[in-house]
């Protein structure tokens, strides 16, 4: 039983490499959109209007919930195969629904921030 247990990890790290190494890339993505938001607000500190700064944020902050929606899809697809292949009540479903939650509210948060930026402008 415990081989068996272990062919069912072994498989499932293997089906689940492509979707890791998509979430990993679009992670680094979003962290690099956020040091470059970072470093244009820096920069605009001093010479640039308020509006100036506002939508170079709001052009930021579209860019990075981009990236958000992505992998809550990504997320959303990957959950559903791992459902049809291991079942809705898998330890996998559920890792993957905790991360589709995380993703979520990634998300909503970068929507709320741009919503407030553009009522600000």
């Amino acid at each position: 039983m415990a081989n068996n247990s272990n062919e069912v990890q072994i498989t499932f790290k293997a089906y689940n490499q492509e979707f890791n190494k998509s979430v990993t890339e679009m992670n680094k993505e979003t962290a690099s959109l956020r040091q470059q938001m970072k470093l244009q607000q820096e920069q605009m500190k001093h010479n640039a209007t308020d509006s100036e700064k506002l939508k170079s944020k709001l052009g930021s902050l579209q860019q990075i919930y981009e990236v958000a929606r992505r992998k809550t899809e990504a997320t959303a697809r990957q959950l559903e195969e791992v459902r049809a292949l291991w079942g809705e009540n898998s330890e996998e479903a559920k890792k993957l629904e905790t991360q589709l939650r995380r993703n979520q509210i990634a998300e909503q948060q970068a929507a709320n921030a741009i919503t407030a930026t553009q009522q600000a402008l």
